[in-house]
């Protein structure tokens, strides 16, 4: 399974909904949509201040928190169109909620590698 940049698969098993909403986005000429589901500096600094902020976080509150932030970056119409594409039938709020759980998995993946967080398995 293809990933993106900086990522591990370690939080997000599937990145395909992500690259079809890129697909979707490029073939409607909105590479805006795309610039703004990558991951930027300004990312990593909000998990590192959410990570300071809080004295034990699990990885499910982490990915609620940030993908809270990252939800205004999603065309909603794009989301539901891509995941329609991807065999997901969603209203468009679900699909942008999906599409933004993939982006901040992302995140907290590429904080991993930049040694902003460690993160555990559980037993």
């Amino acid at each position: 399974m293809k990933k993106p940049l900086m990522a591990t698969g370690n939080v997000i098993d599937n990145y395909e909904p992500l690259f079809y909403y890129w697909k979707k986005a490029r073939n409607r000429k909105r590479e805006d949509l795309i610039e703004k589901t990558l991951i930027r500096e300004e990312d990593l600094e909000l998990l590192k201040s959410v990570i300071e902020k809080s004295n034990e976080l699990n990885l499910e509150d982490l990915l609620g928190k940030l993908s809270k932030t990252v939800l205004n970056r999603i065309d909603a119409s794009i989301a539901k169109e891509a995941l329609e594409d991807y065999g997901i039938s969603v209203d468009e709020e679900s699909a942008r909620e999906l599409i933004a759980r993939i982006l901040a998995g992302w995140i907290i993946e590429a904080g991993e590698i930049r040694g902003i967080l460690k993160l555990r398995s559980r037993v």
